[in-house]
């Protein structure tokens, strides 16, 4: 009995061995009722090739200023910062962005349509923004001067502007779908005052500074080009960023010639673009960066040309107070509370024969003198009133509006 029970023992036992293999190879085998997943490499996934993606119109390319090749060292988009120094650089509180008028401006202009806003809108990359002065007397000059602009920057330059001193001229640059705007800041004034000399032409001129002052306080530099320029070369080609503050020529003697006995400066070099120093300026085109020291200096010449009054102006315009503050500055006489001196922008001053004056382009004919096709531009000063600046450029063959479709110019 004890063989027979110890052998069934190992009989039961082995058949749960057996028993237990059969399950273990059971649970292993694949279950045919669902899809086998294969096991795939990890690197299996970057191996796929990669779907090609719809085609799409390329947005189109962000259109560049046109350079020539006397412009390939001056950088395109970012001026140079060397002639900034750290100590130089305007505070926020200097550059208010988009500045909202006060309620007194607002009253003095309520009816104004493009604002700072507009003329912020149509800087370049480099926010810079040429601007041109005018009031209803001044309109035909600045067709005149908007028409040789657009040819001589084939139409391709859309930072340029007018600043509009009254509704009469903007409004009818506005029909002529032409950029304009009025800042809300400046005291509207009257459309029949342009006669150079006279105490209200002084006193709109004024304008001018604080016209570029709120736009260098915003942080843009500025060209300002008065109405009585024409303009025979692309003026953004040659920008002088190595100068805070650069002014055209205001003398009244041959540049090419020797300096007259009376002159108290020489007349900046005609070699070269730019002189840096102080030479007799011209406000009627000057270019600024804005800077500490050039936004101190506007504020300066503003309070100084404002401050006189209709009564006390005389035949002291903006022009004249500039050149008085530089002598002052530059020369030591005037200084800060602080006896430091307020000079300390860099200054320049354009090549005379190339951006022109009335005296050096009629008078003295710089054209036949030096290379005609390198000058930039001819301003009609030396002679007073609008009619005999018109009729000099008609007779000189630089006076065309046809660019601008329905103008009909005064009588």
């Amino acid at each position: 009995m004890g063989k027979r029970r110890r052998r069934s023992i190992g009989y039961v036992f082995i058949l749960v061995i057996v028993v237990v293999l059969l399950t273990v190879r059971l649970m292993m085998l694949p279950d045919f009722n669902r899809p086998v997943v294969p096991v795939v490499p990890p690197t299996a996934t970057q191996e796929t090739p990669p779907q090609t993606p719809p085609k799409s119109t390329p947005p189109p390319p962000t259109q560049q200023p046109q350079l020539t090749k006397s412009d390939t060292t001056q950088p395109p988009q970012t001026p140079p910062k060397t002639n900034i120094q750290e100590q130089n650089i305007a505070t926020e509180e200097e550059q208010p962005q988009h500045k909202q008028p006060t309620a007194e401006a607002k009253k003095s202009n309520p009816n104004a349509v493009n604002g700072m806003d507009y003329a912020f809108s149509l800087a370049n990359a480099n926010k810079t923004l040429l601007i041109i002065p005018v009031n209803g007397g001044w309109h035909d000059l600045g067709v005149n001067l908007w028409c040789s602009l657009q040819k001589a920057t084939q139409g391709k330059r859309k930072e340029m502007t007018f600043l509009a001193f009254d509704h009469q001229a903007y409004n009818s640059l506005s029909a002529l779908n032409l950029p304009v705007y009025m800042d809300p800041q400046i005291k509207e004034r009257s459309a029949d005052r342009q006669q150079w000399g006279a105490t209200d032409f002084n006193l709109i001129v004024c304008s001018k500074i604080s016209g570029v002052l709120h736009l260098l306080q915003n942080g843009y530099n500025v060209i300002l080009v008065d109405a009585d320029v024409a303009v025979f070369i692309d003026p953004f080609l040659d920008i002088p960023w190595q100068f805070d503050m650069t002014w055209s020529w205001g003398g009244h003697f041959d540049p090419l010639g020797p300096k007259p006995g009376g002159a108290k400066l020489p007349a900046p070099s005609c070699k070269t673009s730019f002189t840096g120093g102080r030479c007799y300026v011209n406000t009627g085109w000057y270019h600024a960066q804005p800077v500490k020291s050039t936004i101190e200096f506007f504020k300066r010449a503003e309070a100084l040309c404002e401050a006189q009054g209709p009564t006390k102006l005389g035949d002291r315009d903006d022009q004249t107070y500039v050149n008085e503050l530089l002598v002052a500055e530059m020369d030591g006489q005037k200084k800060r509370p602080d006896g430091k001196p307020y000079a300390d922008y860099k200054l320049g001053c354009y090549n005379p024969c190339r951006y022109t004056n009335g005296n050096t382009f009629f008078k003295h004919h710089v054209r036949q003198k030096y290379d005609k096709n390198q000058i930039v531009s001819v301003h009609a000063n030396f002679m007073t009133g609008g009619s005999k600046k018109i009729k000099k450029f008609q007779e000189s063959g630089i006076w065309d509006t046809t660019c601008v479709k329905g103008f009909k110019p005064k009588k």
